[in-house]
């Protein structure tokens, strides 16, 4: 199985055709193939997830990470390994249109398949290979424009909805790579609301709380008069000045309040599920910034707003919001109440500052999230 067609012809702008085997899984098709990086980067793009675009046109690739890029670079340029570059792994790219195939008469799936110019083919997984290797020509490595021309496997998912390259996306760098991402966890939310069943998949997989997690860190990242507005880097972004906090870590710290049998009982008595949560969460986090204000004017200089305080701090939620609402509604003011035990903290607010050794910075760790969790806790126990 070869491609039939030269480079030279793809600036011609007619569709380039190579050989490729038909694959059926249910009412989906696929076709396997071979390109050079060369040809993918001519005939393909990627569909990068960009906050600011509408919600309707975002994509859902990560920007490229240049250690990556480079680490791939570096193996493509290991001139003294005799079998290298080897890439074993399939680039997977999907057409939004239906595909033209010419099935053979003699040879059953295997047939000329018709690859499209213009925009209609998106790399779904392979973008750091396909970069790395270009990288590495660009730098003028002697096996680089070996390794351009090198035909890679290549699956093509044919006549393919952007959800579907999603959810293939979630399911490769997600479930598969155990590498969770902010930008994954917002795919997550995106594919509840757009797929039938999905939703269902998250439930019985006990991953709900992801999808509730991201709502509520987007209505808190962007509402105003409560402390993570501003605070918290969404995907794709960079930190920079007070936005310094990688959504990830805010929903991971949420999981407690957002799983059964917690999340049960804090929606119970709210109208609006989410986003009157993100108003009790925003509540409870002005009242620690009433009790230790140096904390939320310099952020960068104390870990109240980083993991070590979030993640205890998450965790005690239920009950606090328990106890304000035995106080009447949970509020700001409710809150400061019930959280009034913890200014028996010692040194206040400097107990928080990320240069004090003794404080909550040695608490930086998972086990250190649930020790402090249980030092705050046993203050806040005796308090009725």
């Amino acid at each position: 199985m070869g491609m039939l067609i030269s480079n030279s012809d793809l600036r011609k702008g007619s569709d380039m055709t190579v050989r490729a085997i038909e694959i059926k899984q249910g009412e989906a098709r696929l076709f396997l193939t071979a390109l050079p990086p060369s040809t993918i980067d001519a005939i393909a793009a990627v569909d990068v997830y960009r906050q600011e675009q509408p919600a309707n046109k975002r994509g859902y690739q990560r920007h490229l990470n240049s250690q990556h890029v480079s680490a791939v670079a570096a193996y493509v340029a290991r001139e003294h390994v005799p079998d290298r570059p080897l890439f074993p792994t399939a680039v997977l790219v999907s057409s939004r249109k239906q595909l033209h195939f010419e099935p053979d008469r003699q040879v059953p799936g295997e047939g000329t398949l018709s690859l499209p110019e213009g925009g209609e083919l998106f790399i779904v997984d392979g973008q750091h290979r396909l970069a790395g290797v270009k990288s590495a020509v660009e730098s003028d490595g002697r096996n680089a424009q070996t390794a351009w021309n090198t035909p890679l496997p290549v699956v093509v998912m044919d006549n393919c909805s952007k959800v579907v390259e999603v959810e293939q996306f979630v399911t490769i760098n997600d479930r598969q790579k155990r590498t969770p991402t902010d930008l994954a966890l917002q795919l997550y939310s995106d594919l509840a609301d757009k797929v039938p069943g999905f939703h269902s998949v998250m439930v019985e997989t006990g991953e709900l709380w992801k999808v509730r997690g991201v709502k509520v860190a987007q209505t808190l990242a962007y509402r105003e008069g409560q402390p993570w507005c501003g605070r918290l880097v969404s995907p794709n972004e960079r930190s920079k000045g007070d936005r310094f906090l990688r959504m990830t870590s805010f929903i991971q710290s949420l999981r407690p309040a957002l799983s059964p049998p917690n999340y049960e009982l804090l929606v119970d008595s709210l109208d609006n599920e989410l986003d009157g949560l993100a108003d009790c969460l925003g509540a409870y986090w002005n009242a620690l910034a009433d009790m230790f204000p140096e904390a939320f004017e310099k952020p960068r200089e104390y870990v109240l707003q980083k993991t070590p305080g979030m993640f205890p701090l998450h965790r005690l939620f239920p009950l606090m919001f328990h106890r304000a609402s035995r106080k009447g509604k949970p509020s700001r003011e409710t809150f400061r109440m019930v959280l009034g035990p913890l200014a028996a903290l010692e040194q206040g607010a400097y107990f928080w500052h990320r240069q004090n050794a003794d404080g909550a910075v040695q608490y930086g760790s998972q086990r250190g999230f649930r020790l402090l969790y249980e030092r705050l806790a046993e203050l806040l126990g005796h308090y009725e």
